[in-house]
């Protein structure tokens, strides 16, 4: 079996809290934030047509995306940053060089991975130093929720990022 990388040119996405969801004790954990839960979406449809938005961000008119691939985590040869900004609940995540994908493939996947030139987000999780995910408050029914941050303020589909990517098999 093999390891699937991607390699990321310099990159920086910046991330939008809900407000609402703020309290002091949730502002407290996003100053000790790790490398976060984060999936590139891609597809393969020759179909798939993109429209730009504002803000260097797309949409899609039609055609689908079909597949996610996580970042596990940057390599020695990759580097991450992210932090927080309380003035606009805004988490900035710096992305350069090379992440783990997946640490063993099959050999079909790998023929379809080859095929990604670029990979779009929206939303992360928030994860602490710890690489564990950062939970809201239980809501009403007992539940509890990871926090996400969206591309676009106070909206879940507001557009992607376009990060554009180069996949190696090792």
């Amino acid at each position: 079996m093999s390891a699937v990388y991607v390699t990321i040119p310099r990159t920086e996405l910046k991330f939008f809290l809900f407000a609402d969801q703020m309290s002091p004790a949730l502002e407290k954990k996003l100053g000790n934030l790790g490398f976060p839960s984060i999936w590139l979406t891609y597809s393969l449809d020759p179909k798939l047509k993109l429209k730009e938005l504002p803000g260097g961000k797309f949409s899609y008119t039609s055609g689908e995306f079909g597949e996610s691939i996580p970042l596990i985590k940057a390599t020695e040869k990759g580097s991450s940053a992210i932090s927080y900004s309380s003035s606009d609940h805004s988490v900035t995540l710096s992305l350069d060089g090379e992440f783990l994908v997946y640490e063993f493939s099959d050999d079909d996947s790998i023929r379809s991975f080859k095929k990604i030139k670029e990979g779009y987000v929206n939303i992360i999780k928030l994860q602490d130093a710890k690489a564990k995910l950062i939970k809201l408050p239980k809501d009403e029914y007992g539940m509890t929720n990871p926090l996400e941050a969206v591309s676009t303020q106070n909206e879940y589909d507001g557009g992607y990022y376009r990060v554009p990517v180069q996949l190696t098999v090792k």
